[in-house]
């Protein structure tokens, strides 16, 4: 999956638990907050559904300003 910013998450990816992400439920939907860093959206690992938020790539000079 990706944003304008870059690669978020592909099917196959290990994730921070130590399983792996088995598939994006494309007709699901991808959020993006309102400041454009986090990102969530539907997937699977095994066969569970799950939601799954991560970091959006940061372009540089797109750091959040802190405000």
């Amino acid at each position: 999956m990706f944003t304008q910013d870059g690669l978020v998450a592909k099917e196959g990816d290990n994730l921070a638990d130590g399983t792996t992400l088995n598939e994006i439920n494309d007709s699901a939907g991808v959020a993006i907050n309102t400041y454009g860093f986090e990102v969530a959206f539907h997937g699977k690992v095994d066969k569970t559904d799950a939601v799954f938020v991560g970091q959006v790539p940061v372009v540089v000079g797109d750091e959040p300003s802190g405000e």
